[in-house]
């Protein structure tokens, strides 16, 4: 079932008007999306399996779309952001998170233009940190964190301007 989002207008104040993904997308309407970035104390993220393994473009499994370091949700009609990303926490802990262990850091605004669609988003980024032993075998592997840089600064030609965003994040965790 295709999800309802939420419109807003250049500016991040909402417009009143709700609008399905596809519509948006194919539109280039303003609306907001979350990313959680999972991490640990020793200086690791998480990077979450998302579909079945395979290549793109010659980049090893973790830069293609069958990989992700954080986990990324529409934010539905009438829902918030923090509870949009303690409902993806959820799904991954196998319990509700206290919504005090999520930390915000930005809201990166998104503007992309491909054959098919348009991006233009507010990305609400928040970082929760927790001890492997905390999660499921089975969601995903931890990688060091300088581990995952030198990955992405190696493969940047590939990446486009995602490699500056990927970077930044891992950067700001690092501190």
């Amino acid at each position: 079932m295709e999800r309802l989002l939420d419109i807003y207008n250049e500016n991040n104040l909402p417009l009143g008007k709700v609008e399905f993904e596809s519509v948006v997308y194919r539109h280039g309407l303003w609306h907001r999306t979350v990313l959680v970035v999972i991490h640990t104390p020793a200086g690791e993220v998480l990077e979450i399996k998302t579909s079945p393994k395979k290549t793109r473009n010659g980049l090893p499994d973790r830069f293609t779309q069958t990989c992700q370091l954080g986990l990324f949700s529409f934010v539905e009609r009438g829902k918030k952001e923090r509870e949009t990303a303690c409902k993806m926490l959820e799904q991954i802990l196998q319990k509700t998170p206290d919504e005090n262990e999520l930390r915000p850091w930005l809201v990166k605004i998104i503007e992309e233009n491909q054959d098919w669609e348009k991006k233009r988003e507010f990305r609400y980024i928040y970082f929760f940190q927790t001890e492997k032993d905390n999660l499921p075998d089975n969601c995903g592997n931890f990688i060091p964190i300088n581990q995952a840089k030198n990955l992405f600064q190696k493969y940047s030609k590939n990446l486009g301007e995602n490699e500056d965003f990927w970077l930044d994040i891992l950067n700001e965790l690092s501190n």
